[in-house]
């Protein structure tokens, strides 16, 4: 018999929400800067549900920002993924602007650092491919990332893309 898919995302009343909820939840949980303390904030960012690398990827990045930087209670990640639509925020490009003024808001932003890691498919005219069947989700691109962290005021980012194309 041939492989079965794994079941996709099934969309309800609930779910939705639950993402709302969610989101509110992962932001209050964030804890506050410490003054006199350079802290370091991850939001990490991987919108393609199709694919399991792109969820183990950010579990993995998440971890490192909190083990290593001492960023623990300080890192939202942002995922769409079928089986994660109760434990993570969905990874929309909505969801990553409201994420990143909820960050700078919790940051001293002339002190602290945001490290935003983004997970995906690339593309030539550079946005990063985004899925979550049924849900459409559209694509990031950087004239939505920037303004999204210019209008923050956080002086010191570290933007890391982990994505690539075929032609």
């Amino acid at each position: 018999a041939p492989p079965q898919e794994p079941p996709g995302l099934v969309l309800s009343q609930a779910v939705f929400e639950g993402q709302q909820r969610l989101w509110e939840q992962q932001v209050q949980a964030l804890l506050p800067q410490r003054a006199g303390v350079a802290d370091v904030y991850g939001l990490v960012f991987a919108p393609f549900a199709d694919e399991d690398v792109f969820r183990r990827e950010s579990a993995m990045v998440s971890a490192v920002l909190q083990e290593r930087f001492d960023a623990k209670g300080r890192v939202i990640t942002l995922l769409n993924h079928a089986d994660t639509a109760a434990t993570h925020p969905w990874a929309t490009p909505e969801n990553l602007q409201r994420t990143i003024a909820a960050l700078g808001a919790q940051m001293d932003v002339a002190q602290d650092v945001l490290v935003v890691y983004l997970t995906s498919h690339g593309a030539r005219d550079h946005a990063l491919a985004a899925s979550h069947w049924p849900l459409a989700v559209a694509p990031l691109t950087p004239e939505m990332l920037r303004p999204a962290l210019d209008a923050t005021g956080i002086r010191h980012r570290v933007l890391s893309v982990s994505a690539c194309f075929s032609v």
